[in-house]
This record gives structure tokens, C-alpha cells and sequence, in this order.
């Protein structure tokens, strides 16, 4: 790849630096295309202090394609992003570079919103159904959960292929779901869906109970989602639960049809 400009790499650079381990970013990376190889394991990018870096000077950051380890973008003190990203970045492995410029003796990295990769903030969890378990009519049926990519363990712990979420942090929190099922027989059913936090108590988080309704075989589809803010301890486990509640419909969670999302905003 020669230094340049095509429709991959918007920002011309002037050079191209290979890695494949963590490090930190200097002025002598500056206006270069930085090619992360995680293949050998995770790998973290430190950008200089934004001060340091005079106004229109930049990185492009690119996450080789097919990597399976996390490539984390992290600032330098008390440094922002002018999106109001304030903790580490985890950049999607994918051909468009994440682009941060920097501003004349400023503390925030500005990130331009139409160029550049998408960028997925490391306290985020993201999972979704890979299975189709029957929803009981007696107790919480729990949703496992795959993962749309590792979770950062400062925020959360998971055991990929099961229920629960672990959050680490305590602090407010970003929460939503969706979930979806199919009737199997001819029997007119409802289905109750929450999110469920354990912990100090045991409780559907208020504000994420919802419903759906499921006619027959041929029309037996149904969803359900909700998304709300909750304030969470450190420990708390949270969950996708469904249960039967009418009906005499056997109902089986959609694969891929249901899914989790946290984030954490305060």
C-alpha cells in the first residue's frame, strides 16, 4: 500500500506504521496510517497527550479485517473526544479507519462523524439469542446470550452462551432488550418479557416489563422490547427472562430474535 489517498483512506498520510502489539502514539506517527495486526493477542493504541498535537494533525487507525482480539483506543489524562466519548474505544475490525484530529493546544481528539470507521465504546455489552429454548409457563425461562463481541471486563463478565451479565462497575446504566418468539400450536398465548437484575434483591427492572401476543401457527410471531436507564451495584447480574403467562401455546424463543444491550453513561 503506498502513501496516499483513495476512498478506504479519506485523509492523505504520509505514512504507514505496522502493529502488533500495544504502544503508545507519538508525534513521529503523526499524519500515518497505523495498521493494527491483533492476530497475537489484544492490542491498546495511546494517543498522545491531544495538547501536543497542533490543530489538523492526525491518526487514521485501522483494525485489520478477520482479527479476533480487541483493538481499545485510549486517551491520556483528563483528554476527550468531541463525541462525548470519555472511556476507551474498541474499533470495529473493518476497512474504514477511525480518524482522530487534533485542535491547537485542546484536551479534546475530534472524531469527523461521516468519515472514518464506526467505533463501539468498551463499556458496552451486546448479545443475542443463538438458540431456541422452549418458554416454560411456570418460572422465568432465561435467554442465553452470544456474544456480538468479547465484552471488556473492566465493565462486564460473561460466560459466552449463557444469560447472565455481570456488571463490574456500579454506576447508571443504559439498559435494553428485545426479545421474540413463535406459537407452535393452534392455542391463542401471551408472553411476559423483562429484564431481570440480581443482586442485592431479585426484580424485573421497572420500566422493561412488556408483553406479546401470539394467535396461531400461522400468524404465531410475537415480540417485545424496552430500553431504560437504571442505576446498578457492582455485582448485579442482569438477565432476559420470559415466561408464558395465557394461553395454552407452546412457545419457543426466535432464533436470533432476542438480544441485551448495556451501556454505561454514568
Amino acid at each position: 500500500m503506498q502513501p496516499g489517498s483513495v476512498a478506504a483512506y479519506p485523509y492523505p498520510f504520509k505514512r504507514q506504521v505496522i502493529v502488533t502489539a500495544s504502544r503508545a502514539l507519538t508525534t513521529l506517527d503523526l499524519n500515518g496510517l497505523i495498521v493494527v495486526n491483533s492476530l497475537g493477542g489484544a492490542v491498546t493504541i495511546t494517543l498522545p497527550p491531544a495538547n501536543t498535537i497542533r490543530a489538523g494533525g492526525f491518526f487514521q487507525i485501522l483494525a485489520l479485517t478477520g482479527d479476533v482480539n480487541s483493538v481499545t483506543i485510549v486517551v491520556q489524562g483528563a483528554d476527550t473526544y468531541n463525541i462525548g466519548l470519555v472511556v476507551p474505544i474498541v474499533l470495529d475490525q473493518q476497512a474504514q479507519p477511525l480518524i482522530v484530529i487534533g485542535r491547537e493546544n485542546a484536551t479534546a481528539w475530534y472524531i469527523p462523524a461521516a468519515v472514518g470507521s464506526e467505533v463501539t465504546p468498551a463499556n458496552v455489552f451486546a448479545g443475542f439469542l443463538n438458540s431456541t429454548p422452549v418458554i416454560s409457563n411456570v418460572s422465568f425461562t432465561s435467554i442465553p446470550l452470544t456474544q456480538q463481541f468479547p465484552p471488556n471486563a473492566t465493565f462486564y463478565t460473561h460466560v459466552n452462551g449463557t444469560a447472565e451479565v455481570t456488571v463490574v462497575q456500579a454506576g447508571r446504566y443504559a439498559v435494553g432488550f428485545e426479545g421474540s418468539a413463535v406459537n407452535l400450536n393452534n392455542s391463542r398465548t401471551t408472553a411476559f418479557w423483562g429484564i431481570r437484575r440480581q443482586g442485592v434483591g431479585d426484580t424485573i427492572i421497572p420500566g422493561t416489563t412488556q408483553f406479546s401476543y401470539h394467535r396461531n401457527v400461522t400468524a404465531g410471531q410475537g415480540s417485545a422490547s424496552a430500553g431504560q436507564s437504571v442505576d446498578l451495584a457492582a455485582g448485579d447480574r442482569l438477565s432476559v427472562v420470559a415466561q408464558r403467562n395465557a394461553g395454552a401455546g407452546s412457545l419457543v424463543a426466535f432464533l436470533s430474535g432476542a438480544g441485551l444491550t448495556i451501556q454505561k453513561v454514568g
